[in-house]
């Protein structure tokens, strides 16, 4: 008699923890949905606010609202580093105006041909500066480095898996109807169809990747960056390099990197100069200047 009022008494305990977990873990996810609901809330305010800028002209006051959403977003989003890039292209920010714009085209394929186009747009300004300055600017990408890009991309990393998963689910379809079965001709293309696709864009993807132009592919920030023959701003400058330019990373020393343009000139540059293109969103800065900068 008492072991069976101890197991019950027992059995209460266990299910008033239960249920004060459960308790507890509701109203965690409440204040947690809510929390989500108010970021969410706040992003499309100061979207909307950089939305009504931008279509007023005041590129600025846009690119500062989009700065804002930027930070509030937990993860990257191709349409604000479209709009980000667009922005800073109209401030003559070339170097910020490229990093976002070759962000938002390798994220997203709808956005790729606009972005292809502004990113032209700010090509030619660059060249424009650079000669009016003397300064130095990379080629243009050939069409190689082109498709090492593309590959490398989100898309080709998402049409692997649901092209793999795709094979993989009509292939076990096509197993429980038989060979005989309704449907099994299909199922069995369909299967060999997500297969090849599954082998060609998991291995392009996996080589644009590994590309060396792809992994250590930066983007010269400031206008006028100056490029020094060693690592520390009292080494002489050997040439300066036009925002916007794309360079490849050799070797990094206290807070200095080693930047090689793809015609094979190289020089030490300062880290905050220069970002790479798949650095995580917040390790990219806002414009340094402090005339342009929207803070």
């Amino acid at each position: 008699m008492i072991a069976r009022k101890r197991g019950r008494w027992r059995a209460r305990l266990l299910l008033g923890v239960a249920l004060m977990f459960a308790l507890g873990s509701a109203e965690a996810w409440g204040k947690g949905k809510s929390k989500r609901k108010k970021r969410g809330d706040s992003v499309d305010k100061v979207y909307a606010a950089g939305t009504k800028a931008a279509a007023d002209g005041h590129w600025k006051r846009a690119a500062k609202s989009w700065e804002k959403a930027r930070r509030i977003l937990p993860q990257p989003n191709a349409q604000l580093s479209y709009d980000l890039g667009t922005a800073y292209a109209h401030l003559g920010e070339l170097g910020h105006a490229t990093v976002h714009l070759e962000r938002a085209r390798r994220a997203d394929a709808r956005l790729a041909e606009d972005a292809l186009r502004n990113l032209a747009i700010v090509r030619r300004q660059a060249e424009i500066s650079a000669a009016a300055h003397d300064r130095e600017l990379s080629a243009a990408p050939g069409w190689s480095e082109r498709v090492l890009s593309a590959l490398a991309s989100t898309f080709f990393a998402w049409l692997a898996l649901v092209s793999g998963w795709t094979a993989f689910t009509a292939w076990l379809v096509r197993k429980r109807v038989g060979d005989k079965g309704r449907g099994a001709g299909g199922l069995g293309a369909l299967t060999w169809v997500g297969l090849l696709v599954f082998l060609v864009s998991s291995v392009g993807h996996a080589v644009g990747r590994d590309s060396a132009s792809v992994a250590h592919e930066m983007i010269v920030l400031d206008a006028g960056l100056a490029a020094r023959e060693g690592p520390g701003s009292h080494q002489a400058a050997a040439f300066e390099v036009e925002g916007g330019s794309r360079v490849f990373e050799e070797e990094r020393r206290s807070g200095w990197v080693m930047v090689r343009l793809p015609g094979g000139l190289a020089g030490w540059v300062e880290e905050a100069g220069v970002i790479r293109i798949d650095a995580k969103e917040g390790a990219i800065p806002v414009p340094r200047r402090p005339d342009d900068a929207p803070n």
